[in-house]
């Protein structure tokens, strides 16, 4: 799992299995996106093979520091199966969906953070 930021976005680039054994690190990467300045993220999620509730709750809460500050996160990439997760739990009327992996927002090139 990896954050990033280009301009005004940030990028979290998820893969694997996507549930309780990630928590500490999903929360990790929370806390890092809330000392951060970035309204937007993307989460790439091209390479996860498997989201548990987990997994949804933090993109539920990536969602509600994001519309707090006036920002929006796209859900790039998922697969055919978490699709469908996110289509039974009702994300994805809640969030964008891109269908292609992480593409960029800008020219500049995206860093670490």
């Amino acid at each position: 799992m990896t954050p990033l930021v280009a301009d005004r976005t940030r990028l979290i680039l998820l893969s694997g299995d996507v549930d309780i054994g990630l928590e500490d690190d999903l929360d990790d990467l929370l806390h890092r996106y809330l000392d951060s300045r970035s309204p937007d993220v993307e989460v790439d999620l091209s390479q996860v093979t498997f989201l548990d509730s987990t997994g949804l709750a933090f993109l539920a809460r990536l969602r509600s520091v994001s519309q707090s500050r006036g920002g929006r996160v796209t859900l790039c990439g998922p697969s055919d199966r978490v699709r469908r997760l996110l289509e039974l739990s009702g994300f994805d009327g809640a969030f964008t969906l891109r269908t292609r992996g992480y593409v960029g927002t800008s020219s500049a090139p995206a860093h670490p953070a």
